[in-house]
């Protein structure tokens, strides 16, 4: 007797579910595709019983067949059918417009194409292979001090400028002063509840540096003197705690030590970017090639409007961090990787969807899918092969416990997409489960699995599926279209007999 097949269905694309909200009956989808087994009609069985079970069809005296409940289960008689694999999630939609989650931007790119994708982060791994180092300044950038500075100036010595006169960060100019006396009072201005209490976050920046540090290794690199550096690092944890991997202070304008430039605290970090507001430093970095963002916040930073230092084809002006994708699409622009940053984003929708109903509760079985797969599970073994991540791990097996009790024999996570964790690709589960086929939607999957000999159904429900027309893909010799469960039942049908 042939060996009983196995189908590993998969769950991130699966063709057996639906994350459609349907508004009405209107708009809902057609049950009509027939039961699996009209499309075997024309296949003889001969199952495997008590009475019938002889040894022209078993292998051997003691093969035991038998589910996960100890019943047997018939075996038909005929060629062996190639192992299959159905990714869960063909159609990962809601469609709710308020809420709503493109599901295109994490099954491949939102244009149908299939974007290579493996990392935890989201990030395709041979082009992104480390994080890169990003040097972050404090002063005007973490942190208000500008404002700060000058209140104290003004309460103190009668000094009353607004933030907007200070076109240059040198202080004495503004203050018509020398250079050493400007020194002292920023010193005086040290010890007062001006400078301990005074200077906030600037707003976004939190958000923003919690999201690069997913994919960025961040350290600060300051000119603050060393007089002031046990505050400004318990300042900096209780701000912005764990983010940063160094703190690295130049001790500029200080009143005694040494003095060390910005361009050499970045190299010896490694730091490929730099994130400042003092023009000075943006061109001292950027000659020695670290691109630079130069932080003007709200446009409201007159000694950041250095003409001849925004021509400098290594720096790029940033005005927002409340808008934390400015700050983000900046770095990733100029560190040429911006499409990463899309798809990470979406990661993190996607994952915030995990938390809500319209995930828990919202997702159904695709029409025709369960008695397809129970038709299946009489002469195929059925397994779960799923791009999800670990972190729905439990939800997602409680949801096919619930839809197709007892049907499958394992259920493999791939965590693709995840915000940590290792991922594992669909072609290595497949090949570890024996897979013969998977049945899938995403481009990106057939073909990789169809490039190490794994036949794949590439599923494109009603030709509704846009990701799923990459003509490239659909000419491989291995992939053939299908565009409902009868056409799959057909097509696997035809491989069993032949």
């Amino acid at each position: 007797m042939a060996a009983a097949s196995n189908i590993l269905v998969g769950q991130r694309d699966f063709q057996i579910l639906s994350v459609r909200r349907l508004s009405s009956t209107a708009s809902s989808i057609d049950t009509s595709s027939g039961r699996f087994v009209n499309g075997l009609s024309f296949i003889k069985f001969k199952c495997c019983s008590s009475d019938t079970y002889g040894n022209k069809f078993r292998s051997s005296d003691n093969d035991v067949f038998s589910n996960s409940n100890g019943v047997q289960k018939a075996r038909a008689f005929g060629p062996c059918l190639p192992q299959f694999l159905c990714d869960l999630e063909a159609d990962v939609r809601v469609e709710d417009r308020e809420n709503s989650v493109d599901y295109r931007a994490f099954n491949g790119s939102r244009d149908g194409g299939s974007t290579n994708r493996g990392s935890s982060t989201g990030f395709p791994d041979q082009l992104l292979p480390e994080k890169i180092m990003v040097a972050v300044d404090v002063d005007e950038v973490l942190g208000n001090f500008v404002s700060a500075l000058n209140q104290f100036i003004a309460d103190q010595y009668s000094l009353n400028h607004s933030v907007s006169e200070y076109h240059v960060y040198e202080f004495f100019k503004i203050w018509n002063c020398s250079q050493d006396e400007a020194d002292i009072r920023v010193h005086e201005f040290f010890k007062t509840p001006y400078f301990k209490k005074g200077i906030h976050p600037i707003p976004g920046s939190q958000k923003a540096l919690q999201k690069l540090s997913k994919f960025c290794d961040l350290s600060v690199v300051t000119s603050r003197q060393n007089a002031i550096k046990e505050h400004t690092i318990e300042w900096i944890e209780r701000h912005y705690p764990g983010l940063f991997k160094e703190i690295q202070f130049g001790n500029h304008f200080a009143l005694d030590g040494q003095s060390r430039p910005k361009s050499d605290i970045c190299k010896s970090l490694g730091a490929k970017v730099l994130i400042d507001d003092n023009p000075r430093y943006a061109i001292e970095c950027a000659e020695v090639g670290i691109k630079v963002l130069l932080f003007d916040y709200e446009n409201s930073y007159p000694w950041s409007k250095m003409e001849s230092v925004n021509r400098h084809p290594l720096v790029t002006k940033i005005w927002n961090c409340s808008r934390d994708e400015e700050l983000l699409n900046a770095l990733l622009a100029v560190y040429n990787v911006l499409v990463f940053f899309q798809f990470w984003e979406a990661d993190i929708r996607v994952h915030e969807f995990f938390k809500t109903s319209y995930f828990k509760k919202g997702i159904h079985p695709i029409p025709g899918s369960q008695k397809a797969l129970q038709q299946l599970s009489k002469f195929c073994d059925l397994s779960v092969v799923t791009s999800r991540q670990n972190a729905i791990k439990e939800h997602t097996v409680e949801w096919i416990e619930r839809y197709y009790p007892g049907l499958f024999k394992e259920i493999q996570f791939g965590n693709h997409f995840a915000l940590d964790g290792q991922s594992r690709p669909k072609s290595d589960i497949c090949k570890s489960l024996g897979a013969k086929v998977l049945i899938d939607d995403n481009p990106r999957y057939a073909f990789e699995c169809a490039e190490v000999g794994i036949k794949v159904l590439l599923f494109d429900y009603e030709n509704s599926y846009p990701w799923s027309k990459m003509e490239s893909v659909n000419q491989h010799p291995l992939v053939t279209k299908v565009h409902n469960w009868k056409e799959v039942e057909h097509k696997l049908a035809f491989w069993i007999t032949s």
